[in-house]
């Protein structure tokens, strides 16, 4: 099941994040900086979750932004699904595909961080119709 993502979460969307950040470039983030994160998404923006037998597998969340010339568009800040329920990723995203549009939303902007996962993340975004329009560098100081 795919849902929205309420207060009474908050704990399951804690957790999950944290399995985020340690895959990630994100994996020292303090608790306080995920529920910050978590915070700005909950407060203007989508934080959809995943659940299967009642436990919470997945989370796709971001907030809206309003760009110069974009108008109102969606921003991921965190997309996840445990393994063994990956399949689950693409309702998570077919959903906030939806809920975009519902907040008439002029874009959504996605990222894809560089591991394991990546050729399937960009084979996906392409055939949904994403268009690569930059490319990040990170350095751990």
């Amino acid at each position: 099941m795919i849902r929205f993502a309420t207060e009474e979460d908050r704990a399951e969307i804690e957790r999950i994040s944290d399995k985020y950040a340690r895959e990630t470039l994100l994996g020292e983030m303090t608790d306080e900086q995920m529920a910050g994160l978590i915070d700005l998404c909950m407060g203007d923006g989508i934080v959809l979750l995943a659940e299967r037998d009642s436990r919470i597998v997945g989370i796709i969340a971001g907030r809206f932004v309003e760009g110069f010339s974009l108008g109102k568009f969606f921003e991921e800040i965190l997309w996840y699904v445990e393994p063994g329920f990956r399949g689950i990723g693409i309702l998570l995203f077919k959903k906030l595909m939806t809920s975009c549009a519902e907040n008439q939303c002029s874009g959504v902007s996605m990222w894809a961080y560089c591991n394991e996962h990546l050729e399937g993340v960009d084979r996906l975004y392409k055939r949904e119709g994403f268009k690569e329009i930059e490319r990040k560098y990170y350095k751990k100081l």
